[in-house]
């Protein structure tokens, strides 16, 4: 019995220890897309938004986030335009799980369609402004993060 306890332990600590970190990059664009439909009609202001990636993301050959990993966001801005006022529905994609369970933060490039560093943002006078289920997006990791692979 002391045999099989001390073969369970050195295994456990041989395994610890011999577990590489690699470092995913600042910079680093994860693809993905939009797991359900967000419209100005049903959404709040801090509403949680899920999105899936699309690709394994590797370094050094190793796959540091995996194919159909949920990522996070949330909506800083919610709100149905009425009549004379406007639509307005901002979020920003803040993080995804790597495969050591750790949240690796993001953050979405701007673009002409897309005009801020953070996040998302549309407005649009007195109408519904939806953003479809399917729709991809490419934010990218924020800053150096050490994963366990």
């Amino acid at each position: 019995m002391r045999k099989m306890l001390f073969a369970v332990a050195f295994f456990t600590i041989s395994t610890i220890s011999f577990a590489k970190k690699v470092v995913l990059p600042e910079g680093t664009i994860i693809k993905m897309r939009l797991i359900e439909n967000v419209d100005t009609r049903l959404a709040q202001s801090g509403d949680l938004v899920r999105f899936e990636v699309l690709e394994d993301v590797k370094v050094k050959k190793k796959i540091v986030i995996e194919k159909g990993s949920i990522a996070y966001g949330r909506l800083s801005t919610a709100s149905h335009g009425r009549l004379l006022s406007k639509s307005n529905l901002s979020l920003t994609i803040e993080y995804v799980r790597a495969v050591d369970d750790h949240n690796v933060k993001l953050n979405y490039q701007a673009s002409q369609n897309h005009p801020t560093k953070k996040g998302i943002v549309k407005s649009v006078l007195h109408r519904q402004i939806t953003l479809h289920k399917g729709s991809e997006f490419e934010p990218f990791v924020s800053k150096d993060t050490k994963i366990k692979v």
